[in-house]
């Protein structure tokens, strides 16, 4: 399920000291080149608006931002990994989040958008793959750690 809205390109290894802001800015970014994000002014508003809801911070270092919308017409996936950890997160556990998983789909997708937060909410309870993401060194690594959820 993953693995076909997952690519080299949208996986990304944050520097030593990212702040919350600058790894969202990067990740959206990088999500805003795809050609699935028909708008990526409304794409930005409904991450940065979910985020202002709430952190998406789930706790054990993992980060889930998230929207969907007609701005995008197919799911998008685009991973941030930070090996020292991102400390002004928010996280509902107030520790650093490590890994931020964001996910952008279309508004006639609630079904297959649901399925994907709830497959990657996995991460935060396995200790296997946290581990191999945190040792991951390229992003065909990051992929096979997803995908072997």
């Amino acid at each position: 399920m993953l693995q076909e809205h997952l690519s080299d390109e949208r996986i990304i290894f944050f520097g030593a000291e990212v702040h919350k802001q600058q790894a969202l800015t990067q990740l959206m970014d990088i999500a805003r080149g795809s050609k699935k994000i028909v708008d990526g002014e409304k794409f930005v508003s409904g991450i940065l608006e979910r985020e202002n809801i709430i952190s998406t911070g789930i706790g054990l270092g993992i980060a889930i931002p998230h929207t969907y919308s007609e701005a995008i017409t197919d799911v998008v996936i685009t991973v941030g990994i930070s090996s020292s950890g991102i400390s002004d997160y928010g996280s509902i556990d107030e520790k650093p989040v490590h890994f931020i998983v964001m996910v952008a789909a279309g508004s006639h997708q609630h079904r297959e958008y649901l399925e994907i937060l709830a497959r990657i909410s996995l991460l935060a309870k396995n200790e296997k793959v946290r581990n191999a993401l945190l040792a991951a060194q390229t992003a065909a690594e990051v992929i096979t750690a997803l995908v072997d959820l």
